[in-house]
């Protein structure tokens, strides 16, 4: 792999900066935001120890739905640029429903690979 940024770095910088650019407007802790779709092209590389200038505006509000447009700079030229949409939840209900997800994991069967009509118990996602 050749030693530049990454897009997967990249596509977290520019969400951070969205998260960033929305959070004096939430009414922390009670509102959150969650990213719900990344569109970026990333079309240029940047070699290790640049600095990055992430720029992004709010293009449109529908209810809770957030929706950018963000532009990344390497200090030489642009890099990246795309629209990323958050959604802003209640993070009560949120997790209430997380929770719900996780323990109806531990009963759900999906099919096995390769073979209709059987199924595998699935083990629940352990927290990193």
């Amino acid at each position: 792999m050749p030693d530049v940024l990454a897009t997967g770095y990249l596509v977290g910088m520019m969400e951070l900066a969205c998260v960033h650019g929305v959070m004096p407007f939430m009414d922390w802790p009670r509102e959150q935001s969650l990213g719900t779709m990344v569109h970026f092209s990333h079309f240029a590389p940047t070699p290790p120890g640049m600095i990055l200038l992430i720029k992004g505006e709010v293009l449109e509000v529908d209810g809770r739905r957030l929706l950018f447009r963000v532009e990344a700079w390497d200090g030489v030229e642009r890099i990246c640029q795309g629209t990323h949409e958050r959604h802003v939840i209640d993070p009560v209900r949120f997790n209430a429903k997380v929770a719900a997800k996780a323990a109806a994991a531990l009963t759900t069967v999906v099919p096995a690979q390769g073979r209709l009509g059987a199924g595998t118990q699935v083990s629940p996602v352990e927290a990193a």
